[in-house]
């Protein structure tokens, strides 16, 4: 399944786009691909979503709120009514977008639920809700832990 998220703003002050896919299928691994470059970590985060049965992930790609239309709460409600739907949502932080009056995007999202994972060299993949990533950082670090492990086995 893929569906394609593109929410506009009443006013015409804000959208927000991304898809929301099956996670069944492999095209959220995608977009983990074209910016992850670290194929265990890759790995690790589709093991932890097949292991929570998710049936599908919304994966954010772009939240536009006009400059002058800051500050008044269309962000968040565009992102509430994109996530409306989704269990389970991923984004790419972009620490490249340009920001006003020391808006600091991480801390926006955060606010809205979304917890950092690992950075990227676009930003911080996030994941959405911030209980369930900490759970996927969790598995993460456990997942590392043993990688170790059976690398030190292999050298002896």
């Amino acid at each position: 399944m893929y569906q394609s998220i593109d929410i506009d703003d009443d006013n015409g002050d804000g959208n927000i786009s991304g898809y929301m896919v099956s996670a069944k299928d492999d095209n959220y691994r995608t977009f983990l691909e074209e910016n992850l470059a670290d194929e265990n970590k890759i790995n690790h985060i589709v093991s932890f979503i097949e292991e929570k049965g998710y049936p599908d992930i919304a994966i954010i790609l772009n939240l536009n709120v006009e400059r002058e239309a800051r500050g008044q709460g269309i962000g968040k409600g565009l992102l509430e009514t994109a996530l409306e739907d989704a269990q389970v949502a991923l984004l790419i932080s972009d620490k490249h977008e340009s920001q006003i009056r020391s808006f600091v995007l991480n801390k926006f999202y955060e606010n809205a639920g979304f917890e950092k994972i690992v950075n990227t060299s676009g930003g911080y993949l996030m994941c959405y809700p911030s209980d369930d990533a900490l759970q996927l950082k969790d598995h993460i670090k456990e997942c590392e832990k043993n990688d170790k492990k059976k690398l030190k086995k292999m050298k002896i």
